[in-house]
């Protein structure tokens, strides 16, 4: 019997603080994973909001820049600003300037912007939907 009572003490004397360095190092573990996981998805979540950031302003430029294109076509045309004032498709379609294979189109307004920064609107492009502006 004393034997027995040895060995469960031996057991216990062994099994006891094994079980408690193996809770802690459980512990340990899943705490520094948790943390890993929250810097990763903290960087993510930034980079993610950096990106949009930037799409927004790439956007916003080539939306300022045809706008700025077609005030100055508007600015510069007499004619072309009283066809658009009067709603006159047909003097519009008279008054555009055919686009060249050099010119970039903004499918958006229908403005051709040569590589001279110079704007023109494009014949083939103005549709009664355009002419709808006021």
């Amino acid at each position: 019997m004393t034997m027995t009572l040895q060995k469960s003490n031996l057991k216990a004397a062994i099994l006891l603080p094994l079980a408690l360095v193996l809770i802690i190092l459980l512990a340990v573990f899943i705490y520094s994973y948790s943390d890993a996981e929250k810097e990763f998805t903290d960087e993510y979540v930034s980079s993610t909001f950096q990106s949009t950031t930037r799409a927004f302003d790439s956007y916003l430029q080539a939306d300022t820049e045809t706008l700025s294109a077609s005030l100055y076509l508007l600015m510069q045309d007499d004619a072309l600003r009283r066809a658009l004032a009067a709603q006159d498709r047909d003097a519009l379609l008279q008054r555009a300037e055919p686009c060249s294979g050099s010119c970039a189109i903004d499918t958006r307004s229908r403005i051709s912007i040569s590589p001279d920064r110079t704007a023109s609107i494009c014949c083939a492009c103005i549709s009664p939907t355009a002419m709808a502006i006021r």
